[in-house]
């Protein structure tokens, strides 16, 4: 039996779709979902996460299965060159790791390490070091020793964070994922690179059969397992497919190609970072945020930015084949085109004045206090013994928010979110404030404002914690509710190491 590559892609398309909906129903099972509370949430459901291991599996069923039964498979997979198998097992290896963050939480810095460790051993062994990198009209420029093997590096990592970066509406990263892979499924049929194509082709199979179910309405989503996995098979294929000749690389293509996640990642660290905060932190201006505020819907914001990818995608095909008087005009019209859409987004502004600029200094300076009270808090949570190292976080947090009092309550009975109980303490569990000692007030005697949010893991409510204030405040900001999340996240993760409860009556 010798089967199509085109057989195969219908495969690829229809194995992930019938596997989806067993991982999304395996995902509500065990309560694997993305939780709508969360301050930057769009969505207003419970959505299952996970969305990956459809995708990432019916990929390797395929390509696995393609190797035995389609001539152009075997060829890659079994012949002389390794390329597309290390990178196949580069990519197992960083969907595992999505796995473990989608479930544990891990660090940015052990998934950085994890990362970089995973692509330095994939560029070194499938080499896809370039030593020239080609510009149209500049001419082709001769790399360093070893400056290529960073450079690509560099571009697959920054793939990774950049379709993970994206992900934040129904849709959107999937959707700009399939069209840049359009973009080098082009290019590699007209040049004839077939160790890129054939996959390409087979991954594109099955990001199609997983938007079935992730476009708007949509009931499943990438998970980090899903989005760090794309995000590093698509800076794989477009590196290779960006080879011109032996070790020459047209640095343009793949740059122009994902300019949409790429000038967003870009963008959210520079934002970040000016801000005083750190780049792996989330917030709520990220391009799609930039549009939805302008008056656009969920639907239409996705769509809109699909145009624009698939604009650069055509962008980055023709200049492979225009003429370098037509292709100067062009390149001036996207930078152009670039400037004027990230203007209207509000991404630079140039009436800074001296008092803007002050402002913006001291704004940038409490900013940083308040990061290094949240992450002060984080890290006594994590290394605590006892319920004083909770107070003393309590008082971080208070300073944060500038509140008055804040009281965390761990339920004397802790419930399933099923509403089974879990169980039970003898002693009634004692509730632990922090209190402003500046204020003398008695707030029992005021109408004060009241901020209360739930302590919640994945299947149990431990309890929860209220934020207190007696100032004119009447709602907490959204940056302050990103922040206290991860002080909530570590309580919660406090509260699952200490599930007998007696570490709170200590």
């Amino acid at each position: 039996m010798n089967l199509s590559i085109y057989s195969l892609f219908i495969l690829s398309v229809i194995s992930c779709s019938l596997l989806t909906i067993f991982v999304k129903n395996f995902a509500l099972r065990h309560r694997l979902i993305d939780n709508p509370k969360r301050a930057r949430k769009i969505h207003n459901e419970e959505i299952p996460r996970f969305g990956g291991v459809s995708i990432i599996t019916s990929f390797v069923i395929v390509l696995t299965f393609g190797s035995f039964f389609c001539d152009p498979l075997k060829k890659l997979l079994h012949g002389e060159s390794i390329t597309l198998l290390v990178i196949v097992l580069g990519g197992i290896v960083i969907f595992f790791l999505g796995i473990f963050d989608d479930y544990f939480s891990l660090s940015h810095k052990t998934k950085l390490l994890v990362e970089i460790a995973t692509i330095a051993i994939v560029v070194w062994l499938a080499e896809l070091s370039p030593d020239y990198l080609q510009f149209p009209i500049l001419g082709t420029f001769n790399l360093p020793s070893g400056f290529g093997s960073f450079l690509a590096c560099l571009w697959i990592a920054g793939m990774i964070n950049a379709i993970n970066f994206v992900d934040g509406l129904d849709g959107l990263a999937t959707g700009i994922s399939l069209i840049g892979l359009l973009g080098i499924l082009v290019i590699t049929y007209y040049l004839q690179i077939f160790q890129v194509l054939f996959p390409a082709y087979l991954f594109s199979g099955c990001l199609l059969g997983f938007l079935i179910y992730n476009s708007r309405p949509a009931c499943i989503f990438l998970g980090d397992c899903g989005s760090l996995t794309t995000g590093y098979f698509i800076g794989c294929f477009s590196l290779l497919a960006s080879f011109r000749e032996k070790g020459v690389i047209e640095a343009l293509f793949p740059v122009i190609l994902f300019a949409v996640p790429i000038a967003d990642c870009s963008l959210a660290i520079f934002r970040r970072f000016c801000s005083g905060r750190s780049p792996f932190y989330p917030d709520v201006e990220h391009i799609h945020h930039r549009l939805m505020s302008k008056g656009l819907s969920h639907g239409k914001t996705v769509i809109a930015i699909w145009l624009i990818a698939l604009i650069c995608a055509y962008i980055s095909v023709a200049l492979e084949f225009l003429y370098k008087d037509f292709l100067l005009a062009i390149l001036v019209l996207f930078l152009v085109g670039c400037f004027v859409l990230l203007r209207y987004l509000n991404f630079f502004k140039f009436n800074y004045s001296t008092g803007e600029f002050n402002s913006f200094v001291k704004k940038r300076k409490a900013v940083k206090l308040s990061e290094k009270l949240i992450k002060d808090a984080e890290m006594l949570l994590n290394r605590s013994a006892n319920h004083e190292d909770i107070t003393i976080s309590l008082e971080c947090v208070a300073n944060v928010l500038d509140c008055d009092e804040v009281k965390l309550s761990i339920y004397k009975q802790l419930k399933t979110k099923k509403g089974k109980n879990l169980s039970k303490t003898d002693q009634g569990i004692e509730d632990l404030y922090w209190k402003n000692p500046k204020n003398s007030i008695n707030l029992n005697n005021l109408d004060p404002f009241v901020a209360k949010y739930p302590l919640a893991g994945r299947n149990i409510k431990y309890g929860e914690i209220r934020y207190s204030f007696i100032s004119n405040r009447s709602k907490i900001e959204i940056h302050e509710e990103i922040q206290l999340e991860r002080f909530h996240d570590a309580l919660v993760a406090l509260a699952s190491r200490t599930l007998d409860i007696s570490f709170f009556n200590k």
